[in-house]
């Protein structure tokens, strides 16, 4: 169906979770959080 292993879905899951953790504590914006941490 997809190309995308367990591990990686698994990282971008933890990766939006850990950014709306920190909107919610912060203020500041889901995708300014997520674009920092899934960057290379």
């Amino acid at each position: 169906m997809s190309d995308l292993s367990a591990g990686l879905l698994a990282a971008i899951f933890v990766t939006f979770f850990f950014a709306w953790v920190v909107k919610g504590v912060t203020g500041m914006g889901l995708p300014t959080v997520a674009m920092g941490v899934l960057a290379p």
